[in-house]
């Protein structure tokens, strides 16, 4: 055989041995490619539903804290409530005055033709407001036109002063007790003086129960036309008290 043709054959043997290793190469390498990628997406699928389930492992986990928080808040509001309803929380009896302009009468036998004015009523109501029970409430009025009150006959704080029986005058105690919620009850009723139409009235209260005191000083000025009351809160150190303090306390 002729050398150049073998040299031929065996060149495209070497040559076609040569594209089948390339080829099997390629094809393994695709071949490993595509696993890759295969991999690739399943980590992927993996990784995304692994995600998933963190999301809503940690959905879960806030829902149930909020749902504790929640429970903690109910426990929290249900004690609160509970020791309210005990204690009566910042709930306060308020004092209400009236005046009582129906029982005025007319006295023809002043030699004059002056008009008297006779059994004039002030009236004094306690009145709970707030959401609460109040317990153990007491008032103290100190009432110079009823003579039939007791007198004072041991020294009493009221205001920085040390009042005694020669400087408070007459006064009368209430023990009023349990007042109900959204509740009112008449405690006093206090005669007016005799006049001609025209008088101003004062007079000093003080107010108790289980969580708390105040001290009230109320001015009353009458006349034919009209009644103006007015009051000062002081606490039990004598520091006055904005009204709307207590009005908060009332809305509490």
């Amino acid at each position: 055989m002729d050398g150049t043709l073998v040299c031929a054959i065996v060149g495209s043997l070497v040559t076609v041995g040569a594209a089948i290793t390339q080829y099997n190469k390629e094809k393994k390498a695709n071949k490993e490619a595509e696993e890759s990628k295969v991999e690739e997406r399943r980590s992927k699928e993996e990784l995304k539903v692994a995600n998933n389930k963190i999301l809503e492992l940690t959905q879960e986990i806030a829902k149930r804290s909020e749902n504790l928080v929640e429970a903690n808040q109910k426990i929290a509001d249900m004690q609160g409530r509970s020791l309210n309803e005990i204690t009566g929380g910042k709930n306060l009896p308020v004092l209400v005055i009236g005046h009582n302009g129906s029982g005025q009468a007319l006295n023809p036998l002043q030699p004059d033709g002056r008009l008297i004015y006779k059994g004039n009523i002030i009236t004094f109501l306690v009145v709970n407001g707030g959401k609460y029970t109040i317990k153990d409430a007491s008032v103290s009025i100190k009432d110079i036109y009823n003579k039939d009150n007791k007198e004072a006959i041991t020294p009493y704080n009221y205001m920085k002063q040390v009042i005694d029986q020669r400087d408070w005058g007459t006064y009368k105690n209430i023990l009023i007790g349990t007042l109900a919620l959204k509740s009112r009850k008449h405690i006093y009723s206090s005669t007016m003086p005799d006049h001609e139409g025209y008088i101003n009235l004062e007079y000093d209260v003080v107010v108790e129960w289980s969580n708390g005191l105040y001290q009230q000083h109320i001015t009353i000025a009458i006349t034919p036309d009209k009644t103006d009351i007015k009051s000062i809160y002081y606490d039990a150190d004598g520091n006055i008290i904005p009204y709307e303090q207590l009005e908060n306390a009332i809305k509490e």
